[in-house]
């Protein structure tokens, strides 16, 4: 019979120290995916009523309307930076990139999954004097748009076209929610129409 002497206490190894998790989302980021992820809903309803069916339904075989839906997140600017480079060759951040989905989700309604960066949000609310809240929507519209098969990049005749769909979409949104526009220098939110004036 073998005899096994428990070793004494502090001869034994410590224990290892365990591996630190990674860091979670801050709460901020957080907040602003919750917030985007409520007014995409809002701006798909707005897009599929302005766009219309030829472009934004896909229909079943029971030919049925399908209720668009889209994912979003919202990242800081290293992360946009690395998305923005692997997919589009560019090493800097932009304020939103569009992931379209396969064509056997879009007829189920499904888009595709949107990046907004936080960081560039707030500097482009910054830059043309509205809300942030503002600057998400328009950064939603026209990342949704983008889902849709439109491109500004392809042609200055494709750039209109998607430029006038994204000033009708952000109106409706504006009347269709409730949001009221102010006149007079107190206007606490702008015409999004305007908005992309100043941006062309």
């Amino acid at each position: 019979m073998t005899n096994i002497t428990t070793p004494r206490r502090d001869s034994m190894e410590k224990p290892k120290a365990k591996p630190k998790k990674a860091k979670p989302r801050s709460s901020l980021y957080a907040l602003w995916r919750n917030k985007a992820s409520k007014r995409l809903v809002e701006v798909l309803v707005c897009v599929d009523g302005c766009v219309g069916s030829k472009k934004s339904r896909q229909k079943s075989s029971s030919k049925r309307k399908v209720r668009l839906t889209a994912e979003v997140e919202v990242v800081d600017s290293k992360e946009m930076i690395k998305l923005n480079h692997r997919f589009r060759g560019k090493n800097q951040p932009t304020d939103v990139l569009s992931f379209s989905s396969p064509q056997v989700f879009r007829e189920f309604g499904y888009l595709g999954d949107l990046v907004v960066c936080l960081p560039v949000l707030k500097k482009q609310a910054a830059e043309f004097k509205h809300a942030p809240a503002s600057e998400l929507d328009v950064l939603l519209v026209h990342g949704v748009l983008h889902l849709m098969g439109f491109d500004h990049e392809k042609s200055a005749k494709e750039a209109k076209k998607m430029q006038k769909l994204e000033a009708q979409v952000l109106e409706a949104l504006q009347g269709s929610f409730g949001v009221k526009k102010v006149k007079g220098p107190k206007a606490a939110v702008p015409s999004l129409s305007l908005i992309l004036r100043a941006r062309s």
